[in-house]
């Protein structure tokens, strides 16, 4: 407790102050604290100690950003065996740790230091809810699949419940309608369905969702229903928040004072495509992770935010890289593609899009009323001409449920192998 504390004041004030600090001042303190890194693993990380040797790397060969390409990448498979990652005198068993939600089928462990559990799970949350507007004494409902501990601690001071994500919403409704959250807090597939059956006796004064996929739809959806600004976070269990959404909605700012993302290869063509990401967490010391293919898209954007904040800000992409599909010829669409027309179509309560093989990708649909031919022809209308030379087969279903984890995934694709080089 007295360690948390000493890191929480430690580093409280330069987390409020770096994000108004110049670029240049920013682009200098992440370059510092990356060099800083990239020494401490190769002293003490028998991983990339390896890893560098292999390649034939030495730290003094990085001077510069554009040298970031000569480090080798890492990727998730290398968490498998995540406790060879943990640095020489550090045990595992005594560290903090995260477990992915194995979305993809890799599930992996990632372990943090004191320190860099204070940074990423208390301050950079902090500073992002801050500038939505959260402040001390606003009650937060917590929706989360596991990891539940509603102690009265947690209840008093931190002024949070936590709510499973699994749970029916008829049985949740009742306990959230008597505690009257100020924020609500958790997957938008969730909120949506929330929205659509309890959204009248809920008034929050923001949503902040996290966790999946938050399309342009279901955000209205949700803010309509409850009345209220959704401020949509980026991140990831092995590093945690990435980027993060203010009130003005111009882009998500990236927590470049502790976070160096790199943009590696298109995806799909055009200058503003989303890229293959690789993240190097700059705090957690413990456990380092150079270049960390995360498995996700996005794009950087040039301009900066009229908030006045210098972090700069991306567009994450709108799933994770695996879930593109793949035409018969393996050029690559974006989900963007299908998703935004299917929302535009009349009698469609919810959908999900599959693909297993480059043959076929079948579109499961929860009606709006019944079921028939014509919603099945208008759905093929319409995403046929999308998908050049892919059989489409249209599947109504009762509902779409939740992965175990608790997320709700519209489209499904197991397909796409990105690049290993990132420019």
């Amino acid at each position: 407790m007295v360690r948390s504390a000493r890191t929480l004041f430690k580093y409280l004030p330069a987390i409020n102050s770096d994000q108004r600090r110049s670029r240049e001042e920013l682009d200098s303190l992440q370059w510092q604290r990356f060099q800083r890194l990239l020494h401490h693993a190769t002293r003490n990380s028998p991983f990339y100690r390896k890893k560098f040797a292999a390649a034939g790397i030495s730290p003094h060969d990085i001077r510069c950003r554009e040298d970031l390409r000569h480090l080798p990448i890492t990727k998730r498979e290398d968490l498998r065996n995540a406790r060879e990652l943990v640095v020489d005198g550090a045990d595992p068993d005594k560290m903090h740790r995260s477990f992915s939600s194995g979305s993809t089928g890799q599930s992996v462990e990632t372990f943090f230091d004191p320190e860099a559990w204070i940074i990423g799970k208390t301050l950079l949350k902090a500073r992002a809810r801050f500038a939505c507007g959260v402040r001390p004494w606003h009650r937060i409902a917590l929706f989360q699949a596991t990891g539940f501990r509603n102690s009265p601690v947690r209840r008093l001071i931190k002024r949070q419940i936590s709510f499973s994500a699994l749970d029916p919403i008829e049985k949740i409704l009742p306990r959230l309608r008597s505690y009257k959250p100020h924020v609500l807090y958790g997957f938008p597939g969730h909120f949506r369905m929330l929205a659509e059956k309890g959204g009248d006796f809920l008034r929050p004064t923001m949503v902040i969702t996290s966790g999946e996929m938050l399309n342009s739809e279901t955000r209205r959806i949700i803010q309509e229903a409850f009345r209220a600004p959704v401020y949509d976070v980026y991140g990831s269990t092995e590093v945690k928040e990435i980027a993060w959404e203010c009130p003005r909605g111009e882009g998500y700012h990236l927590n470049s004072d502790w976070l160096l993302l790199e943009t590696g290869d298109r995806l799909t063509s055009g200058d503003d495509a989303d890229r293959v990401l690789l993240v190097t967490s700059l705090y957690n010391y413990g456990m380092p992770m150079i270049r960390y293919q995360i498995g996700d898209t996005g794009r950087m954007l040039e301009k900066s935010c009229s908030c006045g904040r210098s972090l700069p800000l991306m567009a994450p992409g709108f799933g994770r890289s695996v879930e593109y599909f793949v035409l018969p010829d393996g050029s690559l669409i974006s989900p963007y593609t299908l998703i935004n027309p299917l929302e535009e179509l009349q009698g469609i309560a919810q959908f999900q899009l599959i693909q297993d093989d480059r043959t076929c990708v079948v579109v499961c649909v929860v009606p709006v009323d019944s079921y028939d031919d014509s919603l099945k022809e208008m759905i093929l209308n319409t995403i046929t001409p999308l998908l050049p030379g892919l059989r489409l087969a249209v599947v109504p279903v009762d509902k779409i449920p939740p992965e175990s984890n608790g997320k709700y995934r519209i489209v499904r694709s197991r397909l796409v192998t990105h690049s290993d080089e990132a420019g």
